[in-house]
């Protein structure tokens, strides 16, 4: 068992599982913390069952003999001393000296495929990353054929209805350090959070993910400046389960060991807002 307690999954899973039960007991009855405790709790069976199926066999299940199996199979003993000539053994003269087969018996005529000698090396794709980043965001920006550089595009995309209005309703307060704000910041971003589905399903991946990102340096900014940081933290739950639902790639403030691409929550959230912007592209930016 202490090699499964060593999977990076399972230990992260744990850990999750861990802060959502401090939580419950912190905060009482909860319909959205008991959905994620009980989510937690199928996600480390799976994880485990997982683990079972590649090592058990190895380390963690004991062997089964089975009902026929006995210490006394296979001896040397010829049982009640038959001397049945069709037997599978023979105590009969050693077989004489001399070769197995015929000259030219064991010639390997199997075609053997010659190794390349410029094996090809592994061409850079544009296939989209586990982790996404604003600055790669912002360099497809420029790339009219993406779904990025479609948000300046004349005419406009179909879906983008859609994204500028819910846009405008996550506008960035003033002065994120404000401590007045906090509090309308928090109920902004929870009720963004419940509106995932509504908001975003239907629209390109790459503009759900940078919703994702915007929302997501937004909690981690929340939970880093206030008392109580419950709500941020469901809210952060429900952008996981939403992230993986639609097999989405993940951004910064997703993950487990989350860490701002630009210093600060702060900025991250100012960062993919601009991104998000639907005037004149932003110029590619890696600071």
């Amino acid at each position: 068992m202490a090699d499964a307690l060593k999977n990076p999954r399972i230990q992260e899973l744990l850990q999750e599982l861990g802060q959502a039960q401090e939580l419950a007991t912190r905060i009482g009855p909860s319909i959205d913390l008991d959905e994620t405790i009980e989510r937690l709790h199928r996600d480390l069976g799976k994880a485990m069952a997982q683990f079972a199926r590649v090592h058990a066999s190895h380390t963690l299940l004991p062997p089964d003999p089975g009902p026929l199996a006995t210490q006394d199979l296979y001896t040397a003993d010829d049982p009640e001393g038959d001397d049945d000539d069709d037997g599978w053994y023979d105590d009969g003269d050693p077989a004489q000296p001399g070769t197995l087969f015929d000259p030219g018996d064991l010639d390997d005529l199997t075609d053997i495929p010659e190794s390349d000698p410029t094996p090809e090396q592994d061409e850079p794709d544009d296939e989209e990353p586990d982790v996404e980043t604003v600055a790669r965001m912002q360099r497809l920006r420029t790339d009219p054929s993406s779904s990025m550089g479609q948000l300046t595009a004349d005419p406009a995309p179909t879906w983008l209805h859609h994204v500028v209005p819910f846009r405008d309703l996550l506008a960035l307060p003033d002065d994120l350090h404000d401590v007045d704000a906090l509090a309308v910041e928090a109920t902004k971003v929870q009720w963004a959070t419940g509106e995932l589905v509504t908001r975003l399903d239907g629209l390109p991946a790459e503009i759900q993910t940078c919703f994702l990102g915007l929302l997501a340096s937004r909690c981690q900014w929340l939970i880093q400046r206030l008392d109580v940081d419950v709500g941020p933290r469901l809210s952060l739950d429900r952008l996981r389960r939403y992230r993986l639902a639609g097999d989405l790639a993940s951004v910064a403030g997703l993950e487990p060991d989350a860490r701002p691409e630009y210093g600060s929550w702060a900025d991250d959230a100012q960062q993919w807002w601009a991104v998000l912007d639907m005037g004149t592209a932003p110029g590619a930016s890696d600071t």
